[in-house]
């Protein structure tokens, strides 16, 4: 997604050096952050640090799931922008496989912060439905628009894509992941493998 934004602003400012790819990318990638960790961030009293711990288990699942919605939001609207079929392709295969991933550990976090089930299995039900609403959006915009505005919107929600993309990532599911006390070779090792699909998948786009 980065390299296509990339190509896209060029075009747009073929007089211009400076990189609004990478600007827009560090923008999805804050407000993502922004989400998170200031917006639905939880005020604690301190003098409690057993109730603040309780608390914090029982809000996060809530937290990630506005985060994930979000995120698949912003990545569905980048896919439906897609005019090319062999890079929307591609887009559309890692969109499912990071929508696994990310579905996965929406699930282990529900389980883990004691979310009743059936509330589980509706959140779930729901976050399954942010990406094709993204699709959905693009599709319509992109129907919209014309000319520059759309070489815009593209370029522009490929980037913003790409940063929420790096944010889930590095901050949900990584940071996560390794925080735990087992298995730190083994994950390492899947993050390198899946960085090896990606680098060859990236040879076709």
């Amino acid at each position: 997604m980065l390299p296509d934004a990339q190509e896209g602003f060029s075009t747009l400012e073929a007089g211009s050096d400076y990189p609004w790819f990478g600007l827009v990318c560090c923008a999805g990638f804050l407000f993502i952050l922004f989400l998170e960790k200031v917006l639905v961030h939880h005020q604690h009293s301190h003098d409690d640090d057993s109730a603040l711990v309780t608390d914090n288990l029982s809000l996060y699942p809530y937290v990630l799931m506005i985060v994930l919605s979000i995120h698949s939001i912003i990545t569905g609207i980048a896919l439906g922008t897609e005019a090319r079929l062999v890079q929307a392709g591609v887009i559309l295969i890692a969109v499912l496989a990071h929508k696994g991933t990310a579905a996965f550990a929406l699930g282990v976090t529900m389980m883990r912060g004691k979310v009743p089930m059936g509330r589980v299995m509706r959140m779930i039900a729901l976050f399954s439905f942010m990406t094709p609403l993204g699709i959905l959006m693009g599709i319509g915009l992109m129907k919209a628009l014309s000319g520059r505005a759309e070489s815009i919107f593209e370029a522009g929600f490929d980037a913003l894509a790409a940063g929420s993309f790096l944010y889930v990532a590095l901050l949900d599911i990584l940071q996560e992941e390794f925080s735990r006390e087992h298995h730190h070779f083994k994950k390492f090792i899947l993050v390198l493998a899946g960085l090896a699909v990606m680098a060859v998948v990236a040879i076709w786009t």
